[in-house]
């Protein structure tokens, strides 16, 4: 499992391969522990790229631009 610690939250990377090109797509879950809470959150784009390894580093890169506030429509507030 490919996972990221970034400020608060962990960035767990979960790339899926689209049958028809054979390429991947990013998958992100965010999720945060608050005292005896997690929350969890997901979050996808329709981006793809050639290899696994290309789509985990983009996830984890598009997970930290999430908890940024960098990503339109896109947001960790209401976590």
């Amino acid at each position: 499992m490919d996972v990221a610690h970034y400020k608060c939250f962990e960035i767990r990377a979960a790339p899926y391969q689209l049958a028809e090109s054979g390429n991947w797509t990013l998958n992100v879950y965010l999720t945060l522990h608050k005292a005896d809470e997690t929350i969890e959150k997901n979050f996808s784009t329709s981006d793809d790229f050639k290899t696994h390894d290309e789509a985990v580093g983009h996830c984890l890169n598009f997970g930290r631009m999430i908890v940024d506030g960098k990503v339109e429509n896109c947001s960790v507030t209401d976590m």
